[in-house]
């Protein structure tokens, strides 16, 4: 078996071009919209070690996870809830109370090649109980409708085939993008993977992006390990959430510095009344000649206000600031588009 990730065309290998993006496009039969995200990245990390299965070391897990978060959770950039062992209640309950952009589950999958059916397994509520199985496509459906979910990272290199059938089910049911190992790679290559995966969805890069930044950032410390992540997904850009509209707030305002405010009532005033002048007797006539005859005035001008703004619109020191102001005639006669932009220092 040689992964399609290992694909060249005699000089380099594809996977590893940013101008190519080579990622695993299983059939889709449910779709949904693209969403905006606002930081920080909320990740539920699942460790699900249940009886019948090689036990994982969670507290070896959990630190690795962590060490590969960190950064990220300490720059607020991404924040991460974490379930060890729960059952298919725990679960349950957690998704309810809480929404995440991507669940992070290090574990163990089962598949049924018959029926490419899926399944992810879990603790079961009694210790001498057999785990449960929970149903790809069925979990697939619930958080899609539910949960604001877009990405699922399978930390599940033990069970890879049964991995992509479940990875498949995910992706037919809506979910846009699952990201997997596909071969055990060293702890310091896994929390590089991982690091640089978070790290460009969170800059809202596409997903296969993601994938090969973590592939290139892997491949400067080891010459095969790079080759093992794998990206499903039916995207047709990548992209697994848009950067949320800007809008201007109070706050915003009030960060502005007074002496900015005093100029700016200032030249305010000294522009309406220019404004009023040119509305009533016209730019060419304001300083006419006595001899001249005085045009008929408009008196059914009426100026206001419309939009006042800053740029930069933070808080500002000793820096300068360009203002902006629209006023717009709402009296009964017409009058000149007149724009001023002034800057203040």
């Amino acid at each position: 078996y040689i992964p399609w990730e290992l694909i060249h065309d005699t000089h380099n290998f594809i996977a590893l071009s940013p101008k190519t993006s080579l990622a695993r496009y299983p059939r889709q039969i449910l779709s949904r919209r693209l969403e905006s995200l606002s930081l920080p990245f909320h990740v539920l990390l699942i460790i699900s070690s249940p009886n019948g299965f090689p036990p994982l070391d969670i507290d070896r897990e959990h630190r690795l996870f962590e060490t590969a978060t960190s950064a990220l959770h300490h720059a607020g950039q991404i924040t991460i809830d974490t379930l060890e062992n729960p059952t298919l209640g725990d679960l349950n309950r957690q998704l309810k109370s809480n929404q995440y952009h991507a669940l992070h589950f290090i574990g163990y999958t089962q598949a049924d090649p018959d029926t490419q059916s899926g399944y992810l397994v879990f603790p079961a509520t009694n210790d001498e109980s057999p785990p449960d199985l929970l149903r790809a496509d069925t979990f697939a459906r619930q958080i899609t409708k539910e949960n604001t979910v877009r990405l699922l990272f399978l930390d599940t290199t033990h069970t890879l085939a049964s991995a992509s059938i479940v990875a498949s089910n995910f992706i037919a049911r809506g979910l846009p993008a699952v990201i997997l190992p596909q071969f055990p790679i060293a702890p310091s290559a896994h929390i590089q993977f991982i690091t640089e995966t978070y790290r460009t969805i969170a800059e809202y890069h596409p997903v296969d992006e993601a994938l090969n930044r973590a592939r290139q950032a892997i491949r400067s410390h080891n010459a095969v390990a790079w080759s093992s992540p794998v990206l499903y997904t039916h995207s047709s850009d990548g992209l697994l959430f848009t950067r949320p509209i800007r809008t201007e707030s109070l706050r915003t305002f009030q960060e502005i510095p007074l002496r900015l405010w005093v100029a700016a009532g200032s030249i305010i005033g000294t522009l309406l009344i220019l404004l009023a002048l040119v509305a009533i007797v016209g730019t060419d006539n304001i300083f006419a000649d006595d001899n001249q005859s005085q045009p008929t005035p408009i008196l059914n001008v009426d100026l206001r206000i419309k939009s006042i703004s800053f740029d930069p619109n933070s808080s500002l020191s000793d820096k300068g600031a360009t203002f902006h102001l629209q006023i717009e005639n709402i009296g009964t006669e017409p009058s000149p588009t007149t724009a001023y932009e002034l800057l203040l220092t």
